[in-house]
């Protein structure tokens, strides 16, 4: 089996997983209340001009406004369970458990958030997404012929 059918079947077995909602992200009540100012600093001054500790408390600042405006959630797959000993202390390879009130968050085959609302961006048509081949593309592109130093 080729990786690209190997990809098409993962896809399409991720495709009928059911999915649970996000609930939107919510700052600590003091990054909440920092955050005028530091949208203030940030936007006088810059973080990178301003100093080590007060660039720190300004990019906070930019980071919950950019989290709380800016990131739609597309959902993620639900899952059951507790973590294991070993998921409590260790990265697993697919990125399951790697948040642990989110266990498939950031995992393999997981949609990441969006910057635009999906339904001001409907999805593109399977046969352009599949058109042309990536696995191909990449093939001709990148293969050498010979070295090159």
């Amino acid at each position: 089996m080729t990786d690209t059918a190997e990809a098409r079947r993962a896809v399409t077995a991720y495709q009928g997983r059911k999915t649970i909602e996000v609930p939107p992200h919510r700052p600590p009540k003091l990054s909440r209340l920092m955050a005028r100012p530091a949208r203030w600093l940030e936007r006088t001054f810059g973080w990178p001009n301003l100093p080590k500790y007060t660039g720190i408390f300004a990019l906070v600042g930019v980071r919950d406004r950019l989290r709380a405006d800016c990131l739609f959630d597309t959902g993620v797959p639900a899952q059951g369970g507790t973590p294991t000993e070993a998921q409590h202390k260790y990265r697993t390879a697919d990125g399951t458990w790697n948040d642990l009130e989110h266990p498939n968050m950031g995992a393999a085959l997981t949609a990441f958030g969006r910057n635009v609302p999906p339904d001001r961006n409907p999805p593109e048509p399977k046969e352009r997404l599949e058109t042309p081949d990536p696995a191909v593309v990449s093939r001709v592109l990148l293969t050498r012929d010979q070295f090159l130093p």
